[in-house]
């Protein structure tokens, strides 16, 4: 119905402007351009931009998501260690950013200090060689087998 109405209505238009345009012709009207001020027209110049940079999408990357003012806030982790070992410690490796836990959800996000990338870890999963044991709503528990860790999410002012 709608269509049927759509088409009847471009009919009309399609008619009526045949009839206008067939009008003018006949008249002999003769249509001009004119520009109304004196100036001439300048031509449109395109202003090239390129991308942001990695290091500028770095900084906003940085700053948590759900801070009012977006400050980069410091975490810092206690060392407790089960086992003493000569292999690097997770704390030397990684660096605790946010705990969700909740019933049925509990996800670590950890930072890998040497190159900033963050992972987001379920219990079990692992990020290098170190796996993650268990999540609280302060800490987590990761472990390379032979060495055993706490990371703790203490939350300073910068």
């Amino acid at each position: 119905m709608r269509r049927t109405i759509a088409r009847s209505l471009m009919v009309v238009i399609c008619i009526g402007l045949l009839v206008y345009i067939n009008q003018v012709v006949k008249s002999g009207s003769n249509f001009e351009v004119r520009q109304t001020n004196s100036e001439p027209i300048k031509p449109l110049t395109l202003i090239e931009r390129s991308a942001p940079s990695i290091s500028d999408a770095a900084i906003v990357n940085n700053r948590p998501v759900f801070a009012e003012d977006r400050k980069p806030f410091s975490v810092a982790n206690k060392d407790t260690t089960t086992k003493k070992s000569s292999a690097p410690s997770a704390r030397s490796k990684f660096q605790l950013i946010a705990v969700i836990n909740s019933p049925g959800t509990q996800i670590a996000i950890i930072q890998s200090k040497s190159d900033s990338k963050v992972s987001r870890l379920r219990a079990g999963e692992s990020i290098g060689e170190w796996t993650l044991i268990s999540v609280t709503n302060v800490s987590v528990t990761v472990s390379n087998g032979e060495l055993s860790e706490v990371l703790e999410l203490l939350l300073t002012e910068s």
